[in-house]
């Protein structure tokens, strides 16, 4: 190979590797400061699975707002919240968080709205600017306290 040609394969190959060293350096950083965070629903006093939370953020910068941590609980009604990876937590600040609970998350069918089911809370806590539900995380916060619901009477 000619000096030319040698000098440009090691410089490709030299960063080449840089970048992967970077990128493996970038994924064991936290810019937002995930917070590892746990929780628990119940419904009429009982453990509930399947109620979806999503937190939205209040007053955060600008990479925090566009983030939505979430959770699922489980048969235990325990939850733990997702920003980019399972479980990895969420940003510390403020949430105003919205809550569902599908009635048939198992077996569901999508109609043709796209909908999964019906909400057993009849979307009284769907939207976060209207349901009531907030939370404070901070860099101390390893679980939020039990969040208790109430079914709607249906009318």
């Amino acid at each position: 190979m000619p000096p030319i040609a040698l000098s440009y394969a090691r410089s490709t190959r030299h960063l080449g590797l840089a970048l992967i060293a970077g990128l493996l350096v970038g994924c064991g950083n936290n810019p937002l400061g995930l917070q590892p965070v746990t929780g628990t629903v119940t419904v009429d006093g009982k453990p509930a699975a399947g109620v979806r939370l999503v937190f939205c953020p209040v007053n955060a910068s600008e990479e925090a707002m566009k983030q939505r941590p979430m959770g699922t609980t489980d048969e235990q009604g325990k939850y733990s919240l997702t920003t980019f990876v399972l479980g990895d937590g969420a940003p510390p600040g403020d949430y105003k968080i919205s809550a569902t609970w599908l009635s048939a998350p198992k077996q569901a069918v999508i109609d043709e709205r796209g909908s999964v089911g019906t909400d057993r809370f009849m979307n009284k806590y769907a939207i976060p600017d209207q349901s009531g539900l907030t939370a404070k995380i901070d860099e101390d916060t390893t679980e939020l306290p039990v969040m208790e619901f109430k079914l709607p009477r249906r009318r």
